[in-house]
């Protein structure tokens, strides 16, 4: 399935194509899926909320949840699609990466699998919008 980000207004960002983030405009209809993710546990954010602010501020330093996908979006705005390997599971990676959710490592397929056994349905008509054409094709 497809996947994105929301920033810290709720506002979804999803790399849907060739150089292209979509915002707010999720690429394959309405969210089916979604797992609400507590900002306590991203690393890089709580270990940049520890250290005495500065005014000097270096560039590439993530103090909020925005900053990661800001910078994961301007990267991936310069980058071509690919179905395997650069996709809108790879462009989450890359922010949960940036975030330290979990430590780091996340791919394509670790996303995948952190959607499919810890998502949480928007309701039952999603259920159905998700395996319903699965089921038509099949039987």
């Amino acid at each position: 399935g497809h996947v994105g980000i929301c920033r810290e207004d709720g506002v979804i960002l999803d790399f849907a194509g060739p150089n292209f983030v979509s915002v707010d405009n999720f690429a394959f209809g309405s969210v089916t899926r979604y797992l609400q993710i507590d900002e306590k546990l991203c690393r890089a954010i709580c270990l940049r909320n520890r250290e005495p602010q500065n005014s000097s501020g270096s560039e590439g330093e993530i103090s909020r949840w925005d900053d990661a996908v800001r910078a994961s979006t301007q990267e991936y705005q310069h980058r071509s699609y690919s179905l395997l390997t650069c996709n809108c599971h790879s462009f989450v990676a890359n922010n949960l990466n940036r975030l330290g959710f979990g430590g780091r490592g996340w791919n394509v397929v670790s996303v995948a699998v952190l959607i499919l056994l810890k998502g949480r349905w928007v309701g039952r008509a999603a259920i159905l919008k998700t395996y319903l054409p699965f089921i038509i094709v099949f039987s």
